[in-house]
């Protein structure tokens, strides 16, 4: 349960609340929360900059990928974290190394699937290496189409 104070949640009270071993949240989440404030916002120039460059990123990789084409790639490139490692990871204040597959498809706006390799699971944790199989927006069906083949081959 979230902890609330006087019918709202404070960031500071739930920073006594990690101190005593009673978190409500994740504590990566409360440092942001915390870290928030102090965070100089961009330029709205800067803002637009960025848009420009992603919505650019975006035409040229959906344009390349056409109505029939699907991009293959690992989903991490490693071995999958244990349940909610990722999460506290990726919420650490600063810039996040845990740039994925993904990562990729989200900023793109890439339909985007992962298939698990059951076939390759690793022994010591009991969890399967992945697959990231990519499409532009309205070549779904190509996505399944590949995405059934290579789950195919891997289990």
């Amino acid at each position: 349960m979230i902890f609330m104070m006087a019918g709202r949640f404070s960031p500071w009270a739930e920073l006594l609340r990690q101190f005593t071993g009673k978190a409500s949240i994740d504590e990566g989440l409360l440092r942001w929360m915390l870290i928030a404030p102090l965070v100089k916002a961009r330029s709205a120039v800067k803002v637009n900059a960025i848009a420009a460059r992603f919505a650019e990123a975006r035409m040229r990789y959906q344009a390349l990928l056409g109505s029939d084409g699907v991009l293959v790639l690992p989903t991490l490139g490693l071995l999958a974290p244990l349940h909610g490692q990722m999460n506290r990871l990726s919420l650490k204040p600063g810039v996040n190394g845990w740039f994925t597959a993904h990562t990729l498809g989200n900023y793109l706006d890439l339909p985007a699937l992962a298939i698990p390799a059951w076939k390759f699971t690793d022994p010591a944790s009991g969890l399967p290496p992945s697959i990231s199989v990519m499409c532009a927006p309205g070549a779904e069906a190509q996505l399944f189409a590949a995405a059934a083949r290579i789950e195919a081959v891997l289990n």
